[in-house]
């Protein structure tokens, strides 16, 4: 059965959501750690395209997250990015989160409680941004990701390029394919560097060689937007609109292409004009027209009301 979407998530925006989602959980975390409040104050969610085809999850912050405000631009941050660079991935294309958003306190590993209550958050941004491709990085958020437990990162990731995931969507089910790499750590505590990773075979196989790959996929001709015999296109926004006094009006939702052209719900031109100063857009993902009647009933012509 498919879940209702969370209707705060487009009146305030992806990230005012989840922020107060995170003091939420952080507030809860008290029963767990009585200095949780204070220990953790500087809340890091997300950096890049939202949403993407491409994600890529962390487990925590370092100190250059939490000082730039940005995951993964530490020693291990860079070498990654550099990394998916060299393969052809393009990081202003992918999102990039991790499953705490918090640094540990003196660096030590959260407990897999924490891990799964600010996981949740993860599981929102993937729900509703419907990637293809989750690139999970390092033992623990893979083991967050594929829901089980990872004896070995490193056997897992030579095993095979990816793990199929589905998940519950607000329209359904969605499938991706999580493609595990070790953490970059691991290896700049053998010696390797943002100069040096070229000479490392096991780096180049099981991370390099893996984002090619990606790259190519997303890149190859299998991935031309999909569209129905409507032209609905792959990705379509949508369009909430709220009256001036901020009360959503549900069965006023806008379907658009990704050119920005009606093809469904309301005429914006019969709009009144109380609506007419106050559209508020968010981004969703459907991938046909099939998607969007499992997320969205069609009442008559001009109506589309949430389910």
């Amino acid at each position: 059965m498919a879940e209702k979407q969370p209707h705060n998530v487009f009146k305030q925006g992806l990230y005012p959501y989840l922020e107060s989602k995170a003091i939420g959980i952080r507030e809860s975390m008290l029963d767990v750690d009585e200095a949780f409040d204070s220990k953790y104050k500087d809340l890091v969610l997300y950096d890049g395209k939202f949403p993407s085809q491409l994600f890529v999850v962390g487990r925590d912050l370092g100190k250059d997250e939490v000082e730039q405000g940005k995951p993964f631009v530490g020693d291990s941050g860079k070498l990654l990015r550099q990394s998916m660079k060299l393969a052809g991935l393009d990081e202003n294309e992918m999102f990039i989160t991790n499953v705490v958003p918090y640094k540990p306190f003196n660096n030590e590993v959260f407990p897999p409680t924490v891990r799964s209550s600010f996981g949740a958050l993860v599981d929102v941004e993937i729900k509703i941004g419907k990637p293809r491709f989750v690139i999970s990085v390092g033992k623990e958020s893979t083991e967050f990701v594929l829901k089980k437990e990872v004896k070995s990162i490193i056997s897992l990731c030579k095993s095979s390029f990816s793990v199929k995931q589905q998940v519950k969507t607000f329209g359904g089910v969605h499938s991706f394919d999580v493609i595990p790499i070790p953490h970059p750590s691991y290896y700049l505590r053998q010696g390797v560097s943002a100069n040096s990773f070229l000479n490392n075979e096991e780096y180049m196989e099981l991370c390099v060689e893996k984002f090619k790959k990606i790259a190519g996929l997303l890149n190859s001709d299998s991935n031309v937007s999909i569209e129905n015999q409507n032209g609905l296109s792959a990705f379509a926004p949508m369009r909430f609109l709220y009256d001036k006094e901020g009360k959503l009006e549900e069965k006023y939702v806008l379907v658009l292409n990704v050119d920005d052209k009606y093809i469904g719900g309301l005429d914006i031109s019969k709009l009144p004009e109380r609506f007419i100063t106050s559209i508020q857009t968010v981004d969703s993902m459907f991938r046909s027209m099939d998607e969007i009647k499992g997320a969205w009933r069609v009442y008559k012509k001009d109506k589309i009301k949430a389910r």
